[in-house]
């Protein structure tokens, strides 16, 4: 899978992770080959069925919107699919445990602030 990385908005742990999910992701599939089967997007992210050649995934990291009244977003990875849009928010919280509290997250005893969920279902409605 190609990923385009725009500049600026990226930390370097999240370039890391976007790394390892494009290698991850590599073309393994001869040329021309379709692997039918699976369709549901479980299928498609562990095994790349249904995902002829000639359709190859796309990655946008940092994807940057405007909406309407000119409020700004951002999306650390956007994979657009033959037949899906998936988003990923990317979060380096490792070595302490990840705890909620209604809509507020605590990596430890430090408030991590709005649940990254909600923040990104946010996003999405604005991007619309």
């Amino acid at each position: 899978m190609d990923i385009e990385i725009w500049d600026g908005g990226l930390q370097e742990q999240e370039i890391e992770a976007i790394n390892k999910i494009k290698a991850a992701f590599a073309d393994t599939l001869p040329a021309g080959k379709f692997q039918g089967g699976g369709n549901s997007l479980r299928d498609q992210l562990q095994n790349k069925l249904g995902r002829p050649q000639n359709q190859p995934w796309k990655g946008y990291a940092g994807f940057r919107f405007v909406d309407s009244k000119g409020k700004e977003g951002e999306f650390d990875l956007v994979i657009a699919t033959h037949c899906n849009i998936i988003i990923v928010e990317l979060k380096d919280w490792n070595h302490e445990s990840v705890m909620a509290n209604g809509d507020v997250w605590f990596k430890g005893d430090k408030n991590m602030g709005r649940s990254p969920v909600s923040v990104t279902r946010n996003k999405k409605i604005l991007a619309g």
